[in-house]
């Protein structure tokens, strides 16, 4: 093999071992460049979604003011009236009696009664919306069970309940399926206009899964939160946050004139 000279660099250009560590650093660079954009990408978005969070928040606060305030108004205006409706019939009755009108008295004491059942009827409505009882002594299937039997009478709306739990879950659980399938339902009672639903309640592994179907008109599942939050509704989100929130994940299957099908999953150890 003949010896040849190696051609020499041309003028100018940078030697060998100066090309090879500037392609690096400039490789180097566009990768940091590439992961601050992400970052920065990642963080726009993480804060977005903090604003939104913070939104649905204020919105769920008022919505519990608006509850509360309904309440109270439900107790002033039915409640205590009834209530001084019937001192004031005691009054009639005694005055009645003492002048020795006896079947008066008497018929005005069964009419007494009658308002005092619908008395304790209304208050164990309300004492229902906010906590039923039963939730506590006879557990979350008794306590579905009975809303959905009032569900049906308020609304005319078919329902079946089908569960597979098997065991009563915890106190936290248990309250937190319900007041998901609480809202769930108010929804269907809101805009479904469905002539039936179904309730689904399985366990699986470490998980509860519940699944809430109607046959109502359904809709657009991206557009109907969009909207939601624009008007000011919490309905569906509320559902979303309070899964979230538990440590579990939910999520919204409809389409126009197929129905909906509100499907989450919370932890077992919520």
């Amino acid at each position: 093999m003949s010896n040849q000279e190696l051609p020499a660099p041309r003028e100018g250009a940078a030697p060998a071992e100066e090309v090879a560590p500037a392609l690096t650093l400039q490789a180097s660079l566009e990768q940091q460049l590439l992961y601050a954009r992400d970052l920065a990408r990642a963080f726009a978005e993480l804060e977005a979604k903090e604003a939104q969070r913070k939104r649905l928040l204020e919105k769920v606060i008022s919505a519990q003011e608006d509850e509360r305030r309904r309440i109270a108004v439900d107790i002033h205006d039915e409640v205590l009236q009834m209530l001084g409706f019937n001192l004031m019939k005691i009054d009639l009755i005694e005055r009645l009696w003492e002048k020795g009108e006896h079947a008066s008295a008497l018929e005005h004491l069964r009419t007494l009664r009658d308002t005092i059942e619908s008395t304790i009827a209304l208050l164990r409505e309300i004492i229902a919306e906010l906590r039923p009882p039963s939730l506590d002594f006879q557990g979350l299937l008794p306590t579905l069970d009975e809303y959905l039997k009032r569900f049906k009478r308020e609304t005319g709306i078919e329902v079946a309940l089908s569960s597979q739990l098997g065991k009563r879950q915890s106190p936290t659980v248990e309250t937190l399926i319900y007041r998901l399938v609480q809202e769930a339902l108010v929804n269907v009672r809101k805009h479904a206009g469905a002539s039936r639903v179904v309730v689904r309640l399985q366990a699986i592994d470490d998980w509860i899964h519940v699944e809430v179907s109607d046959d109502g008109r359904g809709f657009v599942v991206e557009e109907a939160l969009r909207n939601s939050l624009a008007r000011g509704s919490i309905g569906l989100h509320s559902i979303i946050e309070r899964a979230s929130l538990a440590g579990g994940r939910c999520e919204i299957e409809s389409a126009p004139g197929q129905g909906t099908t509100v499907r989450f999953q919370v932890p077992a150890s919520a």
